[in-house]
């Protein structure tokens, strides 16, 4: 099912490039069909592609390669167990990646799909066709990319150190083009730990002072972390550049020594911990303390400067984005 769907989005029946007059009409219902298949693995890599999505088209088709991708990792994860089927595996899904993106790329070149163009255009409806396409075969290079990444990563005991892929050999060496600097694959950095609760109990801690929310899940799922921070990300609630390891000492039920910087809208960051403490009880608030000067201690405005308990504590629930907050919610659960 993976080589098929990516087979076709390149030059089959789900080739974006065939002109077609259908638009948001016909592709919102498909995307709302789509679902989302959850991860059940560990994440290891974060795509950080923040390209403006034009149409629903784009959002269908990027929803439509995550699926496949998590759906072949799931798998794969699922059934393999053993060195000598990981060794197998990955050279199989290398020729594969490496195939798929020497197509995607005389696609790219073929059809002039800048992407750095797509980023600074101001106008993406004069040239709604070519902006689609830039961004859906850009997409689907670091969706390849990745793949193979989160593979290497997960067996990596089992991969000789002369066999292992870096994500700049796959520009230099099979797309043979510099990475643009809009975009970019991270690997997620592993952070342990202390929960509050296995501080030494002779620290003193200032009453004054406004602790973290604590994780009920921090030793069993602290990927779920990892998740939440990668979807937050991609929504553009908080900056590509804001490092995972702050984020997740906010739920580690300690001080907070550098809040993080949310560009999303108040009433969603309000809702979500108000889904996260009160609808699936994931997070725990430090005693004497509210939710609301937990997350007034958590986060700070573009500017740097507090919400304000009061303000995040009056703000209403969100209408568009209702549903987004809730699927982020429950990624922690």
């Amino acid at each position: 099912m993976f080589k098929e769907t990516i087979d076709s989005i390149i030059r089959l029946d789900l080739c974006p490039l065939r002109e077609n007059k259908q638009g948001n009409d016909y592709y919102e219902p498909k995307l709302r069909e789509l679902g989302k298949v959850e991860e059940k693995f560990s994440r290891n890599y974060i795509i950080e592609f923040n390209a403006p999505e034009v149409s629903a088209k784009v959002r269908y088709y990027r929803k439509l390669i995550d699926n496949t991708i998590t759906t072949e990792l799931n798998d794969f994860f699922s059934k393999t167990n053993s060195n000598t089927l990981a060794l197998f595996y990955r050279k199989s899904i290398f020729g594969l990646v490496q195939t798929s993106l020497k197509e995607i790329r005389e696609i790219i070149i073929t059809n002039n799909l800048d992407l750095d163009a797509l980023f600074i255009s101001r106008d993406y409806s004069g040239a709604l066709y070519i902006n689609e396409n830039t961004y859906i075969y850009h997409y689907l290079v670091l969706a390849l990319i990745r793949f193979y990444m989160e593979f290497q990563q997960h067996f990596i005991d089992y991969i000789e150190e002369s066999k292992q892929r870096t994500i700049d050999s796959f520009f230099v060496e099979i797309l043979q083009w510099k990475k643009s600097d809009y975009v970019n694959i991270t690997l997620i950095p592993t952070l342990e730990i202390t929960p509050v609760n296995e501080v030494k109990k002779d620290k003193k801690v200032n009453d004054d002072v406004v602790l973290s929310f604590i994780y009920t899940k921090l030793q069993t799922d602290s990927q779920n972390i990892n998740t939440l921070f990668s979807e937050l990300k991609q929504h553009n609630a908080i900056p590509k550049e804001e490092p995972i390891t702050e984020f997740k000492h906010l739920f580690s039920g300690v001080k907070v020594e550098k809040p993080i910087t949310w560009i999303g809208k108040k009433s969603d960051l309000s809702y979500l911990f108000k889904q996260l403490v009160n609808e699936y009880k994931v997070l725990e608030i430090p005693k004497g303390k509210t939710i609301w000067d937990v997350v007034d201690a958590c986060f700070v405005d573009k500017n740097g400067e507090p919400f304000g308990v009061n303000v995040l504590r009056k703000q209403k629930n969100p209408i568009k984005t209702l549903f987004d907050i809730k699927h982020f919610a429950y990624l922690m659960s």
